[in-house]
């Protein structure tokens, strides 16, 4: 089965790391399934990052071969003006597959101390 994947590691834009010489430490990745119906036309999984830790970028993988299907958004989890919670990805069947196909869908947050 061919995947597809996607990974966004933003860590001078969520913590302030970069030029200041700043450091990252306790770096943890997270990662969930979609737990419902492998058949579902839309998927959306959310994972949260540890107690005390804030998202510091985040990803996912599809697994679908050569299905018709859209990632409408990878993201991070929470209100803006605060980190990052977590990570959150959705996507969708772009046109309807047979009900004997099967797609799925894994996401990841990269977690660090807050």
């Amino acid at each position: 089965m061919r995947r597809a994947a996607a990974f966004l590691l933003a860590f001078g834009a969520l913590t302030g790391c970069g030029a200041s010489g700043g450091s990252i430490s306790g770096l943890e990745t997270v990662h969930a399934f979609y737990q419902g119906d492998p058949t579902d036309d839309e998927k959306q999984v959310q994972v949260p990052c540890p107690s005390g830790k804030k998202a510091v970028g985040g990803g996912f993988e599809l697994a679908g071969g050569g299905l018709p299907i859209d990632v409408q958004f990878s993201e991070p989890m929470g209100q803006l003006g605060q980190a990052p919670t977590g990570w959150q990805a959705f996507a969708m069947e772009t046109s309807p597959i047979g009900a004997a196909e099967e797609w799925s869908f894994d996401v990841y947050a990269v977690c660090a101390d807050a």
